[in-house]
Order: C-alpha cells, then structure tokens, then sequence
C-alpha cells in the first residue's frame, strides 16, 4: 500500500478516536432536535456512518492487496477494523437514544449520561479502555511505519544522488537537502493536524522524488558507455599551448594570431566559427582545451547576458564505436550534457511523457530492458532527437547554448554523407540562442559551408610555431642528458628550432620525433652531429615518417604487428589491451591464460610497454587502469594503414585474422571480472561481445582446428571451470555453428555446463527475427545437443534444476500466454522423451492468470494442446514410461505405494522457477 494512503487512513482513525473519547469524558448537553434525536448524536451518526463506509473500502482494498501490504500496514489495518466496530457500537447507541413522540421531555445532562441508560459502568469503561488502547496501538504503529517509510525513502535518495553524482547532474545539491528534511521527520505528537502535516511534507519529498526519478529516466536513456572515451583519449595541450587565442593585441600586426577573432566571437558573436588545419595539427586537442577552459566560459557569459549558460561538446571518432561517429550518438550526447546541466528542461520538452495516462508507456520505452550494446536505448533515433532538440530551441530564450563539435571528417556513421551533418549543423546555427565551434580537416565541403567567413575561421598550422617550440624544447630538457649534451655544445645548430621549422605546423609529427629523440638520448647518445644526423633522416611527411617507423619494427615482431594491426583496422570498436596481449602471444592458450600472479593490471602494463617497444607507439592505450583499450595513436595513423600498397608492405601475414582475434576474445574475456569497482561503475564491463559477434559473422570458424583446438574448444574448457564466464558467448558461439560435442569429447569440464535452454533469455536477443524463426533455430540446437556425438542428459541437474524441466516450463509459458509455436513445442516433447527424458516430471509455473500449480507432463499434455497432438504425444509418452518402469521399477513402485513417496516426488521434482518476461 502506499505510504501515503496509510497516512490517510490513520488520520480517519485518529479523528475516530478523538471524537469518542471526547464524547465520553466531557459533558454534552443533549438538545432536542425536530426529529427527535440530539444535535450531538446527529454529528455522531455522520461521522460513525462515514468511517464505517470508508472502512468498508478499506476491507475491500485490503481483501485484494492482502499479500502486498507489508506487517506494520496490516496491523494499521486491523487498528482500523477496532475503530470501524467503536464506530458501528456508537451507532446502535444513537439509535436506541432516539427520542420518539411520546417520550419528547425526557433530557439527559450529557451523552454518557444517556449512555447509562443502556449500559453498565463497566461497558462505559471498557468502551474508554478499547479507546486508549486503539490510540497508543495506531500510534505505535505509525511511529514505525514512519520509521520504515523514512528508511525507504532514504534508500532511493541515496541511489538518486549516487546516480546523480556519477553523472555529474546539477541536482544532486536538491537530493542531499531532501535527505535533510526526510531525516528530521518524526511524531511528536499524536494528532490529527500533525499526521496531516506530516502526509503533506512526505507527499511533497515523494513528488520531488519522483520528479528527480523521470528526469534520471531520460537522461540514463541518452547515455551511452562510450561517451567520454574520446574526450579522454585526446592529450591534452601541454602548457601555455593554445593561449594566443584569447590574447591577439598582444601580437604585432604581422603576426597571424593578431587577426583572431575567437574572443569576440564568444562575447558577441553569432552562428559557426570552424577550426581546420592539417591531419595531425592538433584541432582535437585545442577543441579540448577550448571547452574546459575558464576564459571560454567567462567570455560565452557576456554572450548569456545574465541568462542561464550551458557549454556542451561532442568529438567525433572514426576508430570508435558507431555511436561515437554517428549522427544519433552526437545528438545524445549534445541532449544529455544539456539536460544534466539544466534539468528542468526535461519537465518542458516530455511534459505530454510525462502526463498520468502516458507516464507508464515511456517508461517501458525507456526500460533497461531495452537497451542495446552501446548502453543507451532504441527509444532514441535520429527523427526523435531532432524533434527534441526543435523543442529545446523553442523552450530555451532565457538559456544560451554553445556546442563544440569536433572532427567532423570522422563522421561516418548513420549511412549518410557528410552533407546531412553539415546541414544538421546550419539548422543548429540559425537558432538565436545557439552557436556552434566545429572542427575539422580542409575538405572542401567544410570549407564550402564553413571557409567562407575569415572573421569565424581559423588554420591551426598557421599559428602553433611557438606552441611547438615550447613543447619540443620542454620535453628534451625533461631527459637529464639532453642538458648535459647542450652545456658541452660546439655547434651552431639548434635541435629545437630545427624540429619546429621541419614540423610545419604538424603536432603529430612533433611528438613522434621529439618521442625518437628522446630514446636516442636515455640509450646515452651524448654527440649532437648525431641527432642531428638522426633528424635529418627523418622524413618531414607524416606518412613517410610512418614508413621509416613501421621498416624499423625488429624483424622478430613483424609478424604480430600485421596481426595486431589488421585486427585494429577491422574491430567494429576499440577492444581491450587484455585482447591485445593475448593477440601479441605465440604462447599456446592453455598456457598463456593465466600464469601464476597474472592479473588484469599486470596484463595491461605489460601489453602497454610492447606497443610503445616493438610497435612504434602507434597503437595507444587509454582509459582507467583495469579498463584500458586501444585505438590508433592517430586518425592519421588508421588512414595510412588502410592503404592497399601500405596493407601489401607491412600487413601481410599467414594468420587466420578471424581466428585469431576469436581467440584473443574468448582468452581475456575472464578479465572482465577482475576490473575494479571504479571501472564497473563508470564504464561498465569491458567484454567485447559485438566484436567476437562481429568477427563470427564475417567469417570467423568456431570450428576450425588448430594445434591448441577449436575456439569453441577454448571456450568450453574455461566455461565449466569458471562461473564468471557470459552465457551470451557461448549462446552466440552455438549459433555460429561450433560443434558442441565434438569439443566435448575432449573437453572434461564440459560435463559441468549449464543447462542449455537456460540460454533462451540471451539466444532470444542474438537472434534478431522473429519468434518462429528463434523457437525454431532453438529446436534445432536442442536437436543437435541430444542426438549428435555422445548426447547430453536432458535429466541432468544443475541449479536445482534440469534441462528438460526448464523446457516444460518455457512450454507452458508460450501456452499460457498466446498458444502459438503448437508443432515447435510438441516436437520438443517429442524430442526429449525419445532421448529418456523423465516422463514423470512435475515443474510449478504461475502466472498473472495461473497461479502455483503444479503441472506434470500429461497434464501439459491434456491442457495445452489439440486433440491431434495429444493423440500423438500420448503414444511417445506411453513408452517412455514404459521404458522408465523397466529402467527404474523400484523407484516407481515406491513412490506410488506411499503417500510420503508422493510428498517427496511433489518436493523433489516441482520447481518454482521466476517468473519469465514477456517479449514484445
């Protein structure tokens, strides 16, 4: 029941008690009235009449929700059944007072003096004594029913400003004050009013509650796991980098940075200013800077003129996931840092959402249940977002909106072109109160759209000398060597400034160079003509410089660089750096798996040296430490190698790429439980599923035979020894067609796999197709399982129950709820009675509409189905009890000749099993 219906309630009760206590112990002189009855019994009657309608409700309400009221409620309950019968037990009195004709002079002092006329002392004071003991039971009871709600609601404040504080919404200064004022809540005293009041103020903190709950709705709905990993993965800008853009009077005329407009533009401006530049130049890292950088704010809110300010940024990535190239993930992502800097727009844009009859509706859009891999859900496409954010632009004058946008060459996501983004972003633009910053290479598309303004643009190359400068000679210093090679200098030649002159504007290639360098000193390189001789061959173009990097990798490491690569060119996503270290063994897997005192973070420190070491640093780890994964160093970097003539040079390889990466997958997937706490709860499981997934569907053998065995193989040996294994993987593996038993044969632990149809839950969401199609590629696993190699037993128990009772139960549910897939469902029965399924099995299924009941086969059997399949299943069941009389006589004999048989078989071989969601 809810809390505040038991409020009210007990406010009923109370005003009862009041009423008759005070009726009984103070004097009421009794008036005649025109019909003969009192004033004061009239009052009386009304008020009995009225509690006993209500708590002929309260009956009713309590008869039909008696098993989810909690102990304390109940007892609430029962106080108001004791007041219900005071009430009923003071009517009878006013209605035997009732003054007719003839007895019209007759006059009492007061009511209890009437009331003498009916009953003894003793019943007066036993009335009183039933009183008092109603009002300290009902006050007893609400002071813990209070303490219990209190406790409630204090639990999902605390998961609300968890939530809140993890995602960085600016409400969770208001939840921490309604975990203030729900703690000072207490009884003080017993009374109507202060019940009242205290109904009052817990309904105000149960609506904001609620409020704050709809507002976490939408914005776990917006956000997707992947959200940050770009922001996190470009470096950030090294010190004083990028501050020109904020002081160009203090350049002389001539120099380019003098003619930036970027400040104006903040404070003032209007529309798109676009920052371009060469690959590599560093357009992600200023675009970083610009949107944590307090100069940004404090000029956009001469902008807001007072009003509210929201910043928001979003970075496109070609070598992320598809949410992080894609129109729908940029929207989100734009949606989500507004409303969680502002969410009272939430209430504004849903507010038809969020309306009595259609709250329940978007909230099943919205459940957890629908989510896809990437964390949000699919309640979210590219028509609702644009529509939402139309809304936000006709809600928002006294609000300014700035967005950040970088890399629009990296979009590629949605099956559009860039022309769509571009348009998505003018339409962003005409707003009054939203500008835009973008960024982006020299395409001329961009610079068709954007280029056209010299005021709103900007070419990074032009303008970073001496941000390189700086940074180059910053980063030889900090190696001890480079001072000491300086101080006994005899040339005129200046490294530093010879890098930045060759540089050309090209971070990228800076801090590759500057990286060689750096080596050639700690090895203890102490002649200059020598670095100088170093950097002369360094080619200036980047992807020559990509050559001479990848021509230099040992001749010992060439082989899985091209593994490691090509697996980093195909990924559908960044895979983990545990992925990456199994892909880097030649070690068989058995032994490499895990090594005594290997763990996740020695893994990662290990791995993250040998990208460094033996592959040139263009391949980078980045995330928290127990959730690393790896991209590119640079987009750069992925275009060059996607090359066909660079792909035949340095990529080629007699690996199975499929294989292989499978392999690594299923090897480092483990690893997913031993992230820590910090990792799970901000980035969730670091398990590429999609990619194993990925890679089965574009070819990859489950089946193929190596000197370790097949993947599956792997897969199974790890599955029954380790319960942190995913069902999903092994589910995905076995509709991809690996051969169960023949990894079986071989496999000892496969004996300890789970059942196989305790997989419906994530086989029905592998399979993207209808219900037929899933039942039917469901039956022909079953198919294989039981009759091919040497057969699994579909009596076999685990988790308290087997295989063949998990089906009786699907099949009883698909019964139950629409009768459909008859032929797939008797076929099962068929099936696994012929393979010696127990003809005598009982399972308990219950349901909205059936509840608790014990089913056994035949009477499944005689309930579900037509009489054409009875008829046929009747003959299959038949012998199969025969052959269960044969096999087991003595079993049978006992458990029919006694009723505790019976009572054990019923405990023994009823199942309760939960109760299973309905798909939609």
């Amino acid at each position: 029941m809810e809390p505040l219906t038991i409020f009210g309630l007990a406010v009923n009760i109370i005003q009862v008690v009041d009423f008759s206590t005070r009726l009984l112990r103070e004097a009421h002189e009794l008036h005649h009235s025109s019909t003969g009855q009192t004033a004061e019994h009239v009052e009386l009657h009304q008020i009995s009449a009225s509690l006993s309608q209500m708590c002929d409700s309260l009956a009713y309400t309590q008869s039909d929700q008696r098993s989810r009221l909690t102990l304390v409620e109940h007892q609430i309950t029962e106080n108001a059944a004791s007041a219900k019968a005071v009430a009923e037990d003071l009517i009878a009195v006013v209605k035997k007072l009732k003054i007719n004709d003839e007895s019209k002079r007759r006059r009492w002092r007061d009511f209890r003096q009437a009331l003498a006329t009916l009953w003894n002392k003793d019943e007066i004071d036993r009335l009183q004594k039933r009183l008092g003991e109603l009002r300290n039971s009902l006050s007893a009871n609400m002071i813990t029913h209070i303490s219990l709600v209190q406790r409630e609601i204090v639990k999902d404040l605390n998961a609300l400003r968890r939530e809140c504080e993890q995602i960085n919404v600016t409400r969770t200064d208001t939840v921490k004050l309604l975990l203030q004022e729900i703690t000072k809540l207490s009884l003080n005293a017993f009374t109507k009013k202060h019940l009242e009041e205290l109904e009052k103020v817990l309904g105000e903190i149960r609506n904001s509650q609620l409020k704050i709950g709809r507002e976490q709705m939408i914005l776990r709905s917006l956000r997707f796991k992947e959200m940050l990993d770009r922001y996190h993965a470009i470096p950030k800008a090294h010190t004083n980098t990028f501050s020109w853009i904020f002081k160009p009077s203090s350049f002389p005329a001539c120099d380019a940075r003098s003619k930036i407009t970027f400040k104006e533009w903040l404070s003032s401006g209007t529309g798109i200013y676009w920052i371009s530049g060469k690959p590599g130049s560093g357009k992600s890292t200023l675009m970083k800077y610009l949107y944590g950088c307090e100069e940004t704010r404090e000029y956009l809110r001469n902008w807001a003129v007072g009003g509210k300010l929201i910043v928001s940024a979003s970075y496109f990535w070609i070598a992320g996931t598809e949410m992080q190239r894609s129109l729908r993930g940029l929207l989100q992502h734009l949606l989500f840092q507004v409303l969680r800097v502002c969410p009272d727009l939430i209430h504004l844009l849903f507010s038809e959402r969020f309306s009595e009859d259609r709250i329940e509706d978007w909230s099943d859009d919205l459940s957890e249940d629908d989510e896809d891999e990437s964390g949000s859900t699919d309640v979210w496409d590219i028509s609702r977002l644009q529509t939402t954010f139309e809304r936000l632009n006709r809600t928002t004058d006294n609000t300014k909106i700035c967005f950040f946008i970088d890399g629009l060459d990296e979009y590629s996501g949605d099956g559009g072109d860039h022309l769509d983004l571009i348009n998505l972003i003018r339409r962003l633009s005409e707003v009054s109160n939203v500008k835009l910053c973008v960024s982006s290479r020299r395409w001329t598309c961009f610079e068709d759209t954007f280029g056209q303004d010299s005021r709103h643009k900007l070419y990074l190359e032009d303008l970073t000398r001496d941000d390189i400068l700086r940074f180059t000679r910053d980063k030889l210093n900090e190696a001890p060597q480079y001072d000491r090679l300086m101080q006994g200098q005899q040339s005129d030649f200046d490294l530093v400034s010879e890098i930045t002159r060759k540089a050309q504007g090209v971070f990228l290639w800076v801090h590759l160079v500057v990286k060689n360098l750096r080596r050639i000193l700690i090895d203890g390189e102490d002649d200059i003509s020598i670095l100088q001789q170093k950097l002369e061959e360094i080619p200036a173009d980047l992807e020559e410089f990509f050559d001479k990097l990848l021509g230099s990798v040992d001749e010992a490491y060439k082989k899985q660089m091209a593994l490691l690569f090509k697996v980093a060119l195909l990924a559908p996503e960044p895979l983990s750096l545990a992925i990456y270290w199994f892909l880097d063994s030649k070690k068989p897997y058995q032994t490499c798996q895990y090594p005594l005192g290997v763990n996740i973070l020695f893994i990662e420190d290990r791995m993250n040296r040998r990208l460094n070491g033996r592959y040139k640093g263009l391949l980078e780890a980045y995330g928290a430490p127990g959730g690393k994964t790896v991209a590119f160093l640079h987009r750069t970097v992925h275009d060059y190698l996607k090359k066909p003539d660079i792909q035949s040079r340095f990529l080629q390889t007699n690996l199975n790429i499929g294989w292989e990466a499978c392999r690594a997958i299923v090897a480092a997937e483990p690893f997913s439980a031993e992230q820590t706490p910090f990792v799970k709860a901000t980035f969730g499981p670091q398990v590429s599923y999609d990619s194993l997934r990925w890679l089965l569907d574009n070819g990859a053998d489950p089946n193929r035979s190596t000197s370790e065995g097949t993947i599956f193989w792997i897969f199974l040996n790890d599955y029954g020894k380790d319960s942190t294994r995913d069902d999903e993987f092994l589910s995905m593996l076995l509709i991809s067609g690996a051969d169960f038993h023949k990894a079986a044969i071989t496999s000892p632990a496969a004996r300890n796999l789970p059942a196989i149809p305790n997989f419906c839950e994530p086989l029905s969401r592998l399979i993207a197709e209808d219900w037929k199609n899933y039942l039917t590629k469901l039956l022909h696993l079953w198919t294989k399982l039981l009759k091919e190699g040497r057969g699994i037993d579909p009596n076999h128990t685990t988790s308290s129950h087997s295989s063949w009772e998990v089906w009786l139960w699907y099949i009883i549910q698909w019964q139950t709820d629409h009768g459909l897939f008859e032929d797939i469902c008797v076929r099962v029965m068929e099936l696994s009675l012929e393979c010696d399924a127990n003809p005598h099995a009982r399972v308990k299924f219950a349901n909205d509409r059936v509840r608790r009941c014990n089913y056994t086969v035949t009477k499944i059997m005689n309930t579900f189905f037509t009489v054409e399949s009875m008829d046929k299943l009747r003959i299959i069941l038949d012998e199969a009890k025969q052959r269960w009389q044969e096999k087991y006589p003595k079993t049978l004999e006992h458990a029919r000749g006694s009723r505790k048989g019976k009572q054990e078989r019923d405990q023994g071989n009823s199942r309760n099993y939960p109760r299973c969601k309905k798909r939609r």
